[in-house]
């Protein structure tokens, strides 16, 4: 696997962020701005004022690439105001991407810097960065920055020895709003989804209807997909519930019509416990016209909070070896089932 997260920002609010999986420091300057996206859904927005950033974690890895739409509503007030930075499990800063104040972009590793002409980004506009970063070793550390798929800055370094396990996100202590949309995060291993992969979209897709199995009771009384199909998830005020093991719930989503290639899916729960004793989830997803049941992701636990569980897909698991495209997507089930219980 090497598409290790993608985040659309639309299915979740605020007080979510943390249970995405970021570690929040701080905290309080960042937000899910509802419809202020780059396509009108939701995106990441901090309001500067302070050092605030979001850190995702990920194995060490020799090279990390980074997508996302990034946009400033004004100049910041600040000289340099970081975008992104990339980062070892030791702390070590191995290289970050900059906006200046006068419309700049600029790059740093290994102690060496690399900046465009001034008025290189326009304020109120998005665009789509890709950053990428590899440990070198010896004189091929290297870090590189495009731009809406054009590159743009390039630093090959000597000192950028360390393997990356972190990226940090809108770190902004300037006074004007950053947003981030669309962010993709993968690694250089494997023959698939190891370098850049352009300018893409995050969409989010929703639940719409029941599909072959439906085991967990509703909380209101009806078809069971009514109790997930929020686009914002709303904790307890509608919810699936069941306390057996095997127990599955299949589940249609929202018809596919992207109509371009697709890099691969993630799929999202949104779960906890309501007893003693640990839990373990399975994320799955079956073809009721296909060879049946798939296994994605095994035994998460599930905690006494509402977390989300994750599942990469990058090819449909329906035969492991096709890229999905709107059709699979749209013949296909996603769901859950409660892999074990130990009270």
């Amino acid at each position: 696997m090497t598409l290790l997260f993608i985040d659309s920002f639309d299915h979740y609010d605020t007080a979510e962020i943390p249970d995405k999986g970021y570690s929040e420091f701080l905290g309080t300057n960042h937000s899910i701005a509802i419809a202020g996206g780059r396509r009108g859904g939701n995106c990441l927005t901090s309001d500067g004022g302070a050092n605030d950033y979001l850190i995702k974690n990920f194995d060490d890895s020799d090279t990390i690439v980074a997508g996302f739409a990034y946009q400033w509503d004004a100049f910041p007030s600040n000289l340099l105001t970081h975008a992104i930075e990339f980062i070892a499990s030791d702390g070590t800063v191995l290289g970050t991407f900059d906006t200046t104040n006068a419309g700049a972009l600029q790059i740093t590793s290994g102690g060496q810097t690399e900046t465009t002409v001034t008025g290189f980004y326009t304020p109120t506009q998005y665009n789509h960065y890709q950053v990428k970063y590899t440990k070198g070793t010896g004189a091929d550390g290297f870090f590189e920055l495009k731009k809406d798929n054009v590159i743009v800055l390039t630093i090959t370094t000597s000192t950028a020895t360390k393997q990356c396990g972190a990226v940090r996100l809108l770190e902004t202590p300037a006074i004007s709003d950053a947003t981030l949309d669309d962010l993709y995060i993968l690694n250089g291993l494997g023959t698939n989804n190891n370098d850049y992969l352009g300018d893409v979209r995050v969409d989010a897709h929703y639940s719409s209807a029941d599909g072959a199995s439906s085991d967990f009771v509703p909380f209101i009384p009806g078809d069971n997909f009514e109790m997930t199909d929020e686009t914002l998830v709303d904790g307890d005020t509608t919810f699936l519930e069941a306390g057996t093991v095997a127990s599955t719930e299949l589940h249609e989503v929202d018809t596919a019509s992207l109509g371009t290639a697709i890099h691969g899916c993630q799929q999202v729960i949104y779960n906890r416990k309501t007893d003693a004793g640990t839990v373990t989830m399975d994320i799955i997803s079956q073809k009721p016209a296909g060879s049946g049941k798939k296994v994605n992701e095994n035994a998460l636990v599930v905690s006494d909070n509402y977390e989300f569980g994750l599942a990469i897909l990058e090819d449909d698991p329906d035969d492991s070896t096709f890229p999905w495209t709107d059709a699979r997507i749209n013949a296909t089930e996603f769901g859950f089932e409660i892999d074990n219980i130990v009270v």
